[in-house]
């Protein structure tokens, strides 16, 4: 019997060249996106303390097409065009503060294509999604949670004044993005936090909703979205 023997193969320089670089802007991508999604955890965990968010602000415009100037926030866009977020006089008035609003940058979200800024009012914000090539823009209720694609996002709104406690799934479309579900799975109780367990894939999302109920003790039930024939189903666990 005869072994055989095969001859190493041999990539041509251009080919293993094209390759590498492949991976290595793969790599970069993942590591861009990290820090995004860290950015945007840290804005989630913190969007009641404004002081939190302005060194989150910090941070951010070291990585971004972005700066402040004179109480302005500007964004460079890819096509050329600026945006400019101004905070109002009224902000540097202690007796006008409750006409105040101040944006702060989170993130630019460049592998999505977003600039994800905090719109900062006397009592409560809005998280503002522009995009970083036409401008538009989509306020939402609190910072978002990006589906694997960066088409989805999702939103927990906590104790809202005037939407209690929601869960959101929204949809890009256009530059922008749609509100294209709601719910509030588990909201019978005095108190429901939200958690993101796992964006199983595009179509599919697995939460928690931890709830306060009164003198009961604390206690968690899990819930899974999915999308079938393109509407969103909820399913209770």
């Amino acid at each position: 019997m005869h072994r055989m023997v095969g001859r190493p193969v041999r990539i041509p320089g251009l080919l293993l060249g094209l390759v590498m670089g492949f991976l290595a802007s793969g790599s970069a991508a993942n590591a861009d996106r990290l820090s995004e999604d860290l950015l945007l955890s840290e804005a989630r965990k913190n969007q009641d303390a404004r002081t939190e968010l302005r060194r989150i602000e910090e941070k951010a415009l070291a990585d971004a097409e972005a700066g402040r100037q004179d109480g302005q926030l500007v964004l460079h866009l890819r096509s050329g065009n600026t945006r400019i977020l101004a905070d109002r006089q009224e902000c540097e008035d202690p007796d006008q503060e409750t006409k105040c609003e101040r944006y702060s940058l989170v993130t630019h979200a460049r592998t999505r294509n977003l600039f994800v800024v905090a719109k900062l009012e006397y009592e409560g914000l809005d998280a503002f999604l522009i995009d970083d090539a036409t401008g538009k823009e989509t306020s939402l209720p609190a910072f978002p949670i990006f589906s694997p694609s960066g088409e989805h996002l999702l939103v927990f709104v906590e104790n809202d004044g005037v939407l209690g406690f929601v869960v959101q799934i929204w949809r890009r479309e256009a530059g922008k993005f749609i509100l294209d579900w709601s719910g509030s799975p588990h909201s019978g109780g005095v108190y429901v936090t939200y958690k993101l367990l796992r964006w199983r894939s595009e179509d599919v999302i697995d939460a928690e909703a931890e709830i306060s109920d009164g003198p009961k003790p604390d206690h968690s039930r899990k819930f899974t979205v999915r999308r079938i024939a393109g509407r969103w189903k909820l399913a209770i666990h």
